[in-house]
């Protein structure tokens, strides 16, 4: 699969050698600066990541405002609420470490009063959140 979608695309290589962040215990701040954060939240699959994102507070479309998008942790915002694991066989079929989805979970749940928390299977959690203009390199 990798093979094929990064066919053409300019490959960045990262190292999770940042602190600890909100709980996850190995980061990578993208740009330095904390508006783009990647932290490794393993247990779906090897790997499997976190994505902070601070708006600026500049921006006039959403002003400071967070966000957690949180990939596979749960596949709906109603796990997070719940704090609630995928079924047990879906559980077994599509997780590699269980304990540190769980883990993840919880994690997860502790942010929903300080940023907005976006499971990636969830069409409704995407709602409200803006669409940015796409700032083309100079």
């Amino acid at each position: 699969m990798f093979r094929t979608v990064s066919v053409g695309h300019k490959i960045h290589e990262y190292v999770f050698g940042g602190p600890a962040y909100l709980g996850f215990a190995k980061s990578f701040d993208v740009y330095g600066d904390g508006s783009l954060v990647i932290a490794l939240a393993g247990g779906h699959t090897t790997g499997s990541v976190v994505v902070f994102v601070t708006l600026p507070s500049a921006s006039p479309v959403a002003s400071g405002k967070r966000y957690a998008f949180i990939g596979d942790l749960t596949w709906q915002y109603d796990g997070i609420k719940r704090r609630a694991e995928r079924p047990w066989l879906l559980r077994t079929l599509a997780d590699s470490d269980a304990g540190q989805v769980r883990e993840g979970i919880v994690l997860a749940a502790a942010l929903v009063d300080v940023m907005r928390v976006v499971p990636a299977h969830d069409v409704g959690a995407y709602d409200g959140i803006p669409v940015l203009p796409r700032v083309m390199p100079s």
